[in-house]
């Protein structure tokens, strides 16, 4: 099913570790649709770094650069979901390997509907403390996909690479 409002104490690392993961995944600038679609095979190393292969807006794949931030909360979500994955029953034979398993999945290993992640980022942000207070029932997913392209052209990223980075097909768009 969806996310879940109840909280099990046995997960709620595993959910706290997910929301982590979740939104250090937004700062990379992709859309919900690309977050939604990655299959924990997407994640590699290439040339010494950790890179996502998204699937972007015309079927057309990119490759992301994975910042330390999110590799760490990726490792510990990762980590933690195998851990209640391995507590609970044995595998199934004949289940689909992990390379086809979502990146970011529901209790079970499901892929996650993108309402559920509209809801996990509003409840984040409700819970975030007072910076947020006000545009917490506001915030969404695009919001950080723009916060994104502005902070890396503030810091005077190349316009070329931040438009390679968001898939963006045309500059004019970023």
């Amino acid at each position: 099913g969806g996310l879940p409002h109840t909280r099990d104490p046995r997960l709620r690392r595993l959910y706290a570790t997910r929301a982590v993961a979740f939104v250090a995944l937004l700062t990379l600038g992709l859309r919900i649709s690309e977050l939604v679609g990655l299959d924990r095979g997407d994640l590699y190393r290439s040339g010494g770094d950790d890179v996502l292969r998204v699937l972007g807006k015309g079927g057309h794949h990119r490759e992301v650069y994975v910042t330390a931030l999110v590799a760490a909360a990726l490792a510990d979500y990762l980590a933690e979901r195998d851990r209640v994955a391995g507590a609970g029953a044995p595998a199934r034979r004949g289940r689909t390997a992990a390379v086809a398993s979502p990146l970011v999945a529901t209790r079970d290993g499901g892929r996650c509907a993108r309402a559920d992640l509209y809801t996990l980022l509003r409840r984040i942000a409700a819970h975030a403390g007072p910076e947020l207070e006000g545009v917490a029932d506001r915030v969404h997913p695009h919001a950080l996909r723009h916060a994104y392209v502005t902070i890396a052209l503030e810091q005077d990223a190349r316009i070329h690479h931040v438009q390679a980075d968001v898939g963006h097909a045309s500059i004019a768009t970023t």
